[in-house]
This record gives structure tokens, sequence and C-alpha cells, in this order.
């Protein structure tokens, strides 16, 4: 019993340990600290940097491809093209606004659950095909569709 008594009263190694311990926890609360600081700009900046990309891209295509049925169209008849989209552009659906008049000649694509906007121009054609309408990006099929009496 004297043997156990003497290591309970020892106390030579405790300022190392508890040194060890004081370290620990003040890296740790450090790297917390500058983990949830930095979340903005190592995680959600990026993000919403892919998604304007993204979202650019798709309102180009679509104008892209309004332009090219301007240029292609008859004078009077109808004409149908099929239009992909991704599904989804940094893992958050989209919706497309083509609700176009005179003087706002652009197409709108918008994030559902963010507040991420993108406007692309359908270069300035507007006044000569009434572009209306909107769909979403989850939708399995998108219709681009003129016709004129």
């Amino acid at each position: 019993m004297a043997k156990r008594r003497g290591l309970l009263e020892d106390t030579s190694g405790m300022s190392t340990l508890t040194g060890y311990v004081v370290i620990s926890i003040v890296a740790i609360i450090f790297f917390g600290i500058v983990a949830i600081t930095t979340t903005g700009t190592f995680i959600e900046r990026p993000g919403q940097i892919v998604m304007r990309g993204g979202y650019s891209d798709v309102g180009n295509d679509i104008s892209t491809k309004i332009v090219d049925i301007y240029i292609i169209a008859p004078e009077k008849g109808k004409l149908n093209t099929s239009l992909r989209m991704p599904v989804s552009v940094a893992r958050q659906e989209y919706e497309v606004d083509a609700n176009v008049n005179q003087s706002d000649q652009t197409i709108k694509v918008s994030a559902l659950h963010t507040n991420i906007e993108v406007t692309v121009t359908i270069n300035g054609i507007a006044h000569t095909v009434n572009v209306t309408g909107s769909t979403l990006s989850g939708n399995p099929e998108h219709w681009l569709r003129y016709a004129k009496p």
C-alpha cells in the first residue's frame, strides 16, 4: 500500500502533461475559429462563382438558339427545336425565365434556393420575335417553339 501512496503524491511529470493539454486546447480552439470564419471564403464563394458561370452558359445557349431560330425561321410557319439544359449547376436547380418585352430583351436564369441570378441579352431581336415562357431545370424536356401565322 505504501508504493501506491508514493505514486499518487509524485507530481514531477505534471507540468509536462499540463503543458501538452493547454497547447492542445489552444490549438483546437484556434483551428475551430479559423474553420468557422473561412467557410464563406473557401466553400460558399467558389460555389457562387461556379453557379454564376454555369447560369451564364445556360443563358447564352438559350440566347444562341433563339437567334438561330430567328435566322432560319420562315415568315409564315412553325419551327420546334429541343433544348438541352443541365439538371443542376453546382448541385442547385434553377429557373429560366424568357418573358421578354421590347424594352427588356434578356433571359433571366436564377437559382431556386439561393439569391443568385444571371441575365443574358438576346441580341436585340425581341421587336421581331416574341419570346415568352419559362422552364425549370428539373423538367425532362425543354422546347423552343416558333410560330408565325
